[in-house]
């Protein structure tokens, strides 16, 4: 009888517990989207968190694929997402120089108490594509080489 008793006060806990950590978890973030990304070196990211309830942010921070800080916000600072919002977070606009590093990153919010939002993303290299004038690099030192070995030959007979 005691271990029926005790067995269904664990699963009450339990319970309340799931419970309590779904309450929380409604207050988080419906979506955290990394603005224009994938994002190339030396740019600089725009960051959009959009809420379920009324959120307090009390800082973000970006982590590099290293994982050390690349920035975070100053000692104080703050920002209120009402609820079915979006708001922006702009590293580049509070002192980020722009991305240094090519890999995964995670940008971190954290909203007054709760775990954090986090998304990972990615910074590349900015790839130019192939055009016509690099096709011409590459043929046109052939044909001139040729060109110049006729003419010499020509001129030798």
């Amino acid at each position: 009888m005691n271990a029926r008793v005790g067995a269904i006060g664990v699963v009450a806990v339990l319970a309340i517990g799931l419970l309590s950590i779904g309450a929380l978890n409604k207050a988080e973030a419906a979506s955290v989207t990394a603005v224009g990304s994938p994002y190339n070196l030396g740019q600089k990211g725009d960051f959009q968190i959009c809420v379920d309830t009324d959120t307090t942010l009390d800082k973000a921070v970006l982590y590099r694929p290293d994982n050390t800080q690349a920035w975070e916000t100053p000692p104080g600072w703050t920002k209120f997402i009402a609820a079915n919002t979006c708001d922006n977070i702009l590293p580049g606009n509070n002192g980020f120089g722009g991305f240094d590093q090519v890999g995964a990153w995670i940008f971190a919010a954290n909203a007054a108490g709760r775990n954090p939002f986090l998304f990972e993303f990615v910074v590349t290299f900015m790839v130019v594509p192939e055009s016509v004038i690099g096709a011409l690099a590459v043929v046109l030192p052939s044909i001139g080489v040729f060109a110049g070995y006729k003419v010499l030959r020509s001129k030798s007979k």
